[in-house]
């Protein structure tokens, strides 16, 4: 009958000796577990630009596993040899594999950037069973993103002074780059149209205006800010910084006068509104004669060797 049942084992040898051997058994008709456990398994964090693209650049991964009775075993390989990771289960049929157990159940090696499939294998105590996995591709790595002025027109090619501010520059990535914004500020603009097939890209000076909240850039010290984001999530920051100086400078002479009459004492005398890298004068189309320059004034004869009398520029 249902309910607690005695079993009893009764041996018998060609002499006719008995043993006898009693058990209490518990018979239960109503109960048969013909159902399997139910296992729900995924990245704990899909990081890339989908939540549900499977990219991710941290591959730890979460799931349950449920049954009306115990879970006997639950089981995962990354590949031909199982581990056993029932110890794993919490109270409420949770479980977690972080980094350090992916190592563990992938032969002891680390992960490395790729693409990966983790088998779970569920058993409860009647020995029903079920399979799930978890498939995902690992991206840790950061694109390589770099920029520059196109053209540095300063004295030196690297002293970040320009009148022309055009930047150019690439990015590169493993994956797809899903992003790619640029700022002078807080504001971001998103760029990625930009990106040219191969990776490159520039920004003239009416996109530098755009990214500048629309307004043209005067003259001044900038730093453009760009960060670059691949599919996985992952993120690259970089800035060009320069100062951008359109205006020529300014240079008044006080003599000689305009339409004078030039003599062996004449003096070339005036002042200029800025720091200059070099100042000459020249008649005509002749040679260059530098000036000397005090601060920002200049007082020295002019040189007339040479020269024919006539009418000079």
């Amino acid at each position: 009958p249902e309910g607690a049942n005695s079993l009893t084992l009764i041996a018998t040898d060609k002499a006719g000796n008995n043993t006898e051997e009693t058990i209490t058994v518990n018979l239960d008709t109503t109960h048969d577990d013909t159902t399997a456990p139910i296992i729900n398994a995924g990245l704990a964090i899909d990081t890339g630009s989908s939540t549900e693209d499977n990219i991710t650049s941290n591959p730890t991964i979460s799931g349950t596993v449920i049954d009306d009775t115990a879970i006997a075993s639950l089981k995962a390989n990354i590949g031909s040899i199982d581990l056993d990771i029932t110890g794993l289960i919490a109270t409420d049929g949770s479980f977690t594999l972080d980094q350090d157990t992916l190592a563990v159940i992938n032969n002891d090696d680390s992960l490395v950037d790729g693409e990966y499939t983790l088998n779970l294998t569920a058993t409860d105590e009647a020995g029903n069973e079920s399979i799930g996995s978890v498939s995902f591709t690992l991206d840790t790595a950061n694109p390589l993103l770099s920029a520059e002025l196109v053209t540095d027109t300063g004295i030196d090619s690297d002293d970040n002074l320009t009148s022309d501010p055009t930047i150019s520059g690439s990015v590169s990535d493993g994956n797809p780059i899903s992003s790619l914004s640029a700022s002078f500020g807080s504001i971001d603009l998103d760029i990625t149209d930009l990106i040219a097939t191969d990776g490159s890209f520039s920004l003239d000076t009416d996109k530098l205006a755009e990214i500048n909240d629309g307004n043209a850039l005067a003259d001044g010290t900038y730093s453009l800010n760009l960060t670059a984001t691949d599919e996985a999530g992952n993120e690259s920051v970089s800035s060009v910084s320069f100062t951008l100086d359109t205006t020529a400078p300014d240079v008044t002479i006080s003599e000689p006068l305009a339409n004078s009459n030039l003599a062996d004492n004449n003096q070339l005398t005036g002042t200029v509104d800025e720091d200059l890298v070099s100042l000459v004068y020249r008649f005509n189309n002749g040679d260059d004669v530098a000036v000397d320059l005090t601060d920002s004034s200049f007082n020295q004869p002019l040189d007339l060797a040479g020269l024919a009398d006539g009418l000079y520029s």
